[in-house]
């Protein structure tokens, strides 16, 4: 039962790791075709840095732009066809249009000022 209940608190921190749409290889074209403004985070649960990239991108303002993740453990053709070497990586598409990408977590400051800068 102890096994149980540690399981089931690990599983809900872990699920909202990033309480953002969580996409795949298979629908990851879909999603960044579209003419929002979007970012898509490709992380990995355990890592400290994508833990940190969570709390700071939640307070983010985030008005009109969408936020997909991509655990990249699973889905690991995508994250080496996008030339994701280091999680977390942070790109941010203007419509279907990648514009930029960073990589490593990033203060509140720095995360708001990109935001503007390229999607707002």
């Amino acid at each position: 039962m102890k096994n149980f209940f540690i399981f089931l608190v690990v599983s809900i921190f872990l699920s909202n790791l990033f309480a953002f749409e969580e996409i795949s290889e298979k629908n990851f074209m879909q999603k960044v075709s579209t003419p929002d403004n979007k970012i898509v985070i490709f992380y990995v649960p355990e890592d400290p840095n994508s833990q940190d990239l969570n709390k700071t991108i939640h307070k983010a303002d985030l008005k009109n732009i969408k936020v997909y993740t991509i655990h990249a453990g699973k889905n690991k053709n995508l994250t080496l066809g996008m030339g994701v070497e280091f999680v977390p990586t942070i790109l941010f598409f203007k419509g279907n249009k990648l514009i930029n990408r960073e990589v490593g977590a990033k203060t509140q400051k720095e995360l708001q000022e990109e935001i503007n800068k390229y999607l707002k």
